[in-house]
């Protein structure tokens, strides 16, 4: 009868590869920082701003999607800007709180796509995964994971 690997392990590889996740996706915001940082990224922490500065006032939630929508066709952009209200809490409204946001989001996703490769193929399919998500994904794909409004990378 084969031995059968405690849960614990493939739990420890689990957390081991979302860790190794947040301190890539850190370590290519480092290095690129200055790439993907201009106007467009403080427009997204404009919602964290004015609630900073104390200039927030919620009239209607019509009114305050057009406000705090990045661009008109891109509504997700808000959801990224009240996650980024969360952590400026933590870290004041700053690009880091903006990046926790998307990397929060990120997380979720990888996690979730983790747990599919776990529930295919076990122990090595989390592997297998987790090497597609962070080592095959193409310059361009992390570009775009790391800029929060996600809309062009030029």
């Amino acid at each position: 009868m084969p031995l059968r690997k405690p849960p614990g392990s493939l739990r420890s590889a689990f957390v081991v590869a979302l860790g190794v996740l947040v301190l890539l996706r850190l370590a290519q915001y480092l290095s690129i920082v200055t790439l993907i940082y201009d106007d467009e990224l403080t427009e997204m922490l404009r919602l964290a701003l004015d609630i900073h500065d104390g200039s927030f006032v919620f009239n209607d939630p019509n009114s305050f999607v057009q406000k705090y929508t990045f661009q008109p066709f891109s509504q997700g952009t808000l959801v990224l800007q009240i996650l980024t209200v969360g952590f400026s809490y933590l870290m004041g409204p700053t690009s880091w709180a903006l990046l926790s946001s998307v990397l929060l989001l990120e997380t979720i996703a990888f996690g979730c796509f983790l747990a599919l490769g776990v529930r295919l193929g076990g122990l090595k399919g989390l592997g297998l995964a987790a090497l597609l998500w962070l080592v095959a994904s193409p310059a361009s794909v992390v570009a775009v994971q790391l800029m929060p409004y996600g809309i062009h990378t030029e």
